[in-house]
């Protein structure tokens, strides 16, 4: 206590020495047991305890068991054991002391019961319960493919492979080194069959098997091309001869395998197939038969897989002779040409190829281009000239028999007529022209369009000019053609735009305003004839008449040039690209303008006014009415009731004042004066 070392410290400090040296004793004691375990009997706790949960999976010549460990019996798991089908235990090696453990070198397809033990530094533990499994790996490849193609298919034989311990479930397909695909419905057994392929074309196939496992693997590779019959021809077109038929057709699919021949099979014949020698293998075909004889024919191709579908029958055919005569010839004439309509006569058993022509008895001549139906034209004929016509058929045979003849005369509508000039007139105009060529029939009559409507009129008249109703005042153009027997002809250039028009009718209601040497003229237009007022003409008192200078083609127009103070009867007219229209009546006007300004102003003052005597001005045409005055440049105006000189203005004395005066009439209010002098109004 006096060394400061307390009792709680002592105590700690012992009882630390005390477990030391018992942990110490232990182990020795451990050494001994573990040195000398013959000498000493096990404790059975300190084993482990039996593996539990065993669970198998099985590998390639193996098996991995994983399971839930027991009790280590207070000693380090160090390894385990396992027992086959209840034989001699066997180490792990290398060894595990955990969960799973694999199990190795066992026979695939076997199966094995296996149980497993623990071991630590006591001793081997107790045996778990066994759980079985069989080793097994995905199949070996199939040998020996052998390929039979089909419609779309092909059929695979082989040689299985190796299951790898699992029974195989199913088999794998790979085409062209394609994705593998699994048989749908699966197979497990030779032959298996893929289809879904294009027949002709060429496939390289590998199979693998499947078991429970997996995938094996691949075969080597083998081709095929899937292929079938042919499918059958169709069109069938025959064509007799001279004791034989050709038959063109359209070929059906090979079936994916190229035709070698083909067969014929003919309604005579009581439905032998024939096959042709030397082979064909396209398009015609040519098969000997007896002339006059009616026969039908059916093909059918062949490749290496077969005879082919047969063909429906083609139409019925008998070898032929030339062709009879056509009848009910009927001709409709064209522009140097004939078109001739008939009804055929019997082709002779061989399809008509061409018709020949022959002109007023003349040679026979071939369609060119040929032509085999009706109607036929004639071409190169000249217009105007009668033709007697005959034809006759032609066939692979021959020229058949001649029909009876036909008259007609080739002709064609006329050409346009050309140099059209228009005189415009009133609600007319007169269309001259130039004649084009008849076509080879005579004019009959002439029809006209106007403004490119589409619409056409008869004129009812051949010859240049026509005369056609129209309206004034409306822009045309005008097309011409010409029509005869044939039809109507090319139409004309379309005419240089025109207006049918007359002169103006008479303005009315005149109404004058005078004004300083002129008279301003308002009116109510006329009509103005179809074709727009250009200006106005006056007349004065029945004088000439005299163009507006500038021109004016409006209400109301002013005439100048006139004396202020004489009166004037004045009368209108309108003037159009026609002339000079109706005169109005007349209506009277005295010009005249505003007085002239007084002068010599001269301003005798007085008492509140002052007396202003001056000299007139002119009157300005009309009479003076009034004079005014204005004060000191006011502005202001004021009436002096009075027109003589001298003129009294009251003003006020002792103030100074300049005046101005101006005249007035009817007009209004002429020139101001100059300002008198100034003044101021005062009394004594």
């Amino acid at each position: 206590m006096g060394h400061g070392v307390n009792s709680t410290t002592v105590t700690r400090s012992t009882r630390q020495r005390v477990m030391a040296l018992l942990a110490l004793f232990a182990v020795l004691v451990s050494m001994v047991v573990m040195a000398s375990p013959a000498s000493s009997e096990i404790d059975p706790e300190s084993v482990p305890s039996a593996p539990t949960g065993l669970e198998a999976t099985r590998g390639d010549g193996s098996i991995e068991v994983s399971f839930t460990a027991g009790s280590d019996g207070g000693y380090a798991i160090t390894n385990y054991e396992y027992r086959l089908d209840g034989g001699s235990w066997v180490a792990l090696d290398p060894e595990v002391t955990g969960s799973p453990v694999t199990i190795s070198g066992l026979t695939n397809g076997t199966e094995y019961s296996v149980s497993l033990r623990a071991v630590n530094s006591v001793s081997s533990g107790d045996a778990s319960d066994s759980v079985s499994a069989t080793p097994a790996t995905t199949p070996s490849a199939p040998t020996d493919l052998n390929t039979t193609r089909g419609n779309g298919y092909v059929e695979v034989s082989f040689t299985d492979g190796f299951d790898g311990g699992d029974a195989i479930t199913n088999y794998e397909y790979q085409l062209d080194g394609g994705s593998w695909v699994a048989l749908d419905p699966a197979s497990n057994m030779s032959p298996v069959t893929i289809t879904g392929l294009t027949n002709g074309t060429e496939y390289s196939v590998s199979l693998r098997a499947v078991n429970l496992v997996g995938s094996g693997a691949a075969s080597s590779s083998v081709s095929v091309t899937p292929a079938t019959t042919p499918s059958a021809p169709t069109d069938l077109n025959v064509t007799p001869g001279n004791g034989s038929v050709e038959v063109s057709f359209t070929a059906g699919s090979d079936g994916g395998d190229a035709i070698t021949n083909y067969e014929y099979q003919l309604t005579d014949s009581g439905g032998a197939w024939v096959p042709f020698s030397p082979a064909v293998t396209s398009s015609p075909v040519t098969i000997t038969v007896t002339n006059g004889t009616q026969y039908s024919v059916s093909l059918r191709a062949v490749n290496s897989v077969g005879s082919g579908t047969e063909s429906f029958l083609s139409d019925s055919f008998t070898p032929p002779t030339t062709p009879s005569a056509p009848t009910g010839l009927d001709a409709t004439r064209g522009d140097g040409s004939v078109e001739v309509s008939f009804t055929d006569g019997f082709d002779g058993g061989a399809s008509i190829t061409n018709y020949e022509y022959q002109l007023d008895g003349g040679s026979w001549v071939a369609l060119d281009p040929a032509s085999n139906m009706s109607p036929v034209t004639i071409t190169g004929l000249t217009n105007g000239t009668e033709y007697s016509i005959s034809l006759r058929a032609v066939n692979s045979v021959g020229s058949g028999a001649a029909s009876s003849s036909v008259s007609a005369t080739p002709a064609t509508t006329p050409s346009a007529p050309t140099d059209l000039e228009v005189t415009p007139g009133n609600d007319s105009a007169s269309v001259s022209f130039t004649p084009g060529a008849d076509g080879g029939d005579a004019t009959t009559d002439y029809e006209y369009e106007l403004n490119g409507s589409g619409s056409w009129f008869s004129l009812g008249t051949t010859s240049s000019p026509v005369t056609i109703s129209l309206s004034n005042g409306v822009s045309y153009t005008v097309k011409l053609r010409a029509v005869n027997t044939a039809g109507s002809g090319a139409e004309s250039d379309a005419s240089d735009s025109f207006t049918p028009a007359t002169t103006p009718s008479a303005p009315s209601d005149l109404n004058a305003t005078r004004g300083d040497g002129s008279v301003e003229v308002s009116f109510t237009e006329g009509y103005d004839g179809g074709a727009s007022i250009t200006n106005y003409e006056y007349q004065l008192d029945g004088g000439s008449w005299v163009a507006l200078d500038p021109a004016s083609n409006v209400s109301p127009v002013t005439i100048t040039g006139l004396t202020n103070g004489t009166e004037y009867y004045v009368s209108l007219r309108a003037v159009n690209s026609v002339g000079s229209g109706e005169a109005s009546g007349s209506v009277s006007a005295t010009p005249a303008t505003t007085p002239s300004a007084p002068t010599d102003l001269n301003v005798t003052p007085g008492n509140d006014s002052v007396e202003v005597s001056f000299t007139p001005g002119a009157d300005g045409g009309d009479a003076i009415t009034d004079y005014e005055y204005e004060l000191n440049g006011s502005g202001s105006w004021f009436s002096l009731g009075t027109t003589s000189s001298p003129v009294t203005i009251s003003l006020s004395n002792g103030v100074e004042y300049t005046v101005k005066l101006r005249a007035v009439n009817l007009v209004g209010s002429g020139a101001e004066s100059d300002a008198s002098d100034s003044f101021t109004p005062a009394t004594t």
